[in-house]
């Protein structure tokens, strides 16, 4: 649960940051805290990589558009991700 907010804080940081360092930055931070997440470690290798690949993929695709459908993107692919890891806290 607390790898969620943080993730969130990290991810709403990005998308107020002014400079593609930064956001690359905070793209690292994130992909970092969802690798360190305890219920990431015991899901299966092709929920755990796919998860992190649609994560990292909108994050990207906000750094390099910064656009609306960006935005939608990176907080559909956010959503998603706490929806799994919700899901997981219920069933374990």
């Amino acid at each position: 649960m607390d790898a969620i907010i943080s993730i969130g804080k990290i991810i709403n940081e990005i998308l107020l940051s002014n400079t593609i360092d930064e956001k690359r930055l905070k793209r690292n931070q994130v992909m970092q805290l969802f690798k360190e997440a305890d219920l990431v470690k015991i899901m299966p290798i092709v929920v755990k990589l796919n998860t992190a690949l649609e994560l990292q993929e909108a994050i990207d695709s906000y750094i390099v558009h910064d656009n609306n459908a960006a935005v939608d993107n990176l907080n559909n692919s956010f959503s998603n991700l706490k929806d799994l890891l919700l899901n997981d806290t219920k069933a374990a």
